[in-house]
């Protein structure tokens, strides 16, 4: 199945494209795409944003189906579906 996704922000600089996509396994979760993120991106993600030892992002990086994120990384994902990953900062 193929499931596009869309980095926002200071991402775009740090994984070099602002949308890809990739194919992946019938029944693949959250999980299955960050590994497939981290094997075309993962060497340039800087260690603040990509956790290494996990395989995934870190946590002020979330994960948005349309508008609601994905907490659980055993999320199934489905044909087609498009993922945002956005930075989460704080301000004040």
């Amino acid at each position: 199945m193929t499931v596009g996704v869309t980095f926002h922000g200071l991402l775009i600089q740090w994984v070099g494209v602002e949308r890809d996509q990739f194919d992946l396994p019938a029944g693949a979760c959250l999980q299955d795409l960050l590994a497939a993120i981290a094997g075309r991106y993962g060497q340039g993600m800087p260690a603040q944003l990509w956790d290494q030892d996990r395989g995934c992002f870190a946590r002020q990086v979330a994960a948005l189906d349309h508008q609601t994120k994905i907490q659980d990384l055993a999320t199934p994902l489905s044909q087609g579906q498009e993922i945002k990953f956005m930075l989460m900062m704080g301000g004040g």
